[in-house]
């Protein structure tokens, strides 16, 4: 018997569900756990689109495997071998007691801690400290858009918004369906830049996002699934605060001080400290809110 946690976090753009093993051979199987733990779910009619397994390793010290759902007509696809911070977070949500919790992502190395404070969560992103973001950063002009490469934590495409058009905060924010030619663009920029760079056709990876940068805050959209997220994936948040360090990046503003990220779900507080040589000193995203409440299911496979 095995649990599974439908767990959200505010600002992702659907609940993960998280389902906790006890056995290596159910990390090493994953693809069949996952596809009998999503149609068990869809029988019940609960809506995700993201799935994580974690494993006790030893004391508060979880193993951690992120798989993200892609749906075409009746087809279901797993993609994994990625990060999510939101994922990583709603797992520790579910498993929370009173400690700290770690996890690392077995797949790419990624490691966290999470601290719960009264209403919210702080992620620490151990395993980023002491790289160097020198080698993280490609500056190109490509079918007349500029744009910056990034992958830290994950492959991001990171374009200045206002080579779209949007010249203010509150535009970017308020993208919706209404504006396909913005998303259709970005879309097909993401599907060729990840083409030059041979990126598998298939994957969501790269990300895109559109960010705007001013002496005050940055505020930003990526796109989720062909279509604008919601709020902001923490793995895009920390590859845009670190562009914006970058000197040379479509986004680097000397004047930029601050640590906040604008999305439509309110602001993402991002501390990332670089020293001289451009090593990574530390990288803590503050104050990630819980949204809903958990609900728990029994699974037999």
């Amino acid at each position: 018997m095995k649990k599974i946690y439908i767990v959200n976090v505010l600002g992702a753009p659907s609940p993960t569900a998280v389902v906790l093993v006890e056995e290596n051979n159910d990390i090493a199987n994953w693809r069949k756990l996952a596809y009998n733990a999503y149609y068990f779910l869809q029988a019940k009619e609960i809506n995700f689109s993201k799935m994580a397994i974690i494993k006790l390793k030893d004391k508060n010290n979880y193993d951690f495997k992120f798989i993200q759902i892609k749906k075409t007509d009746d087809i279901v696809e797993f993609e994994s071998n990625a990060n999510c911070g939101n994922s990583m977070v709603a797992c520790a949500r579910a498993v929370y007691k009173q400690d700290n919790i770690s996890l690392t992502n077995i797949d790419t190395g990624l490691k966290i801690s999470v601290e719960k404070n009264e209403n919210s969560f702080d992620l620490n992103v151990t395993s980023l400290v002491g790289k160097n973001v020198n080698s993280a950063k490609i500056k190109e002009n490509f079918e007349n858009s500029k744009f910056s490469l990034i992958n830290i934590v994950a492959p991001y495409i990171i374009v200045n918004a206002e080579d779209f058009g949007i010249k203010t905060n509150e535009e970017l924010l308020t993208l919706n369906e209404n504006n396909r030619d913005i998303l259709e663009r970005a879309k097909k920029l993401r599907k060729d830049i990840a083409k030059k760079y041979d990126f598998d056709e298939n994957s969501e990876f790269p990300k895109i996002a559109l960010v705007l940068n001013n002496s005050n805050n940055l505020c930003a959209r990526t796109i989720y699934l062909n279509n604008w997220h919601p709020g902001l994936p923490l793995t895009g948040a920390i590859s845009i605060q670190l562009a914006s360090k970058i000197k040379g990046s479509v986004i680097y503003n000397e004047n930029f001080q601050g640590n906040e990220i604008l999305t439509p779900k309110g602001p993402k507080i991002i501390n990332i400290d670089i020293d001289d040589n451009g090593q990574i000193l530390t990288c803590k995203i503050l104050n990630i809110k819980p949204y809903g409440n958990i609900d728990t299911y029994d699974f037999n496979e």
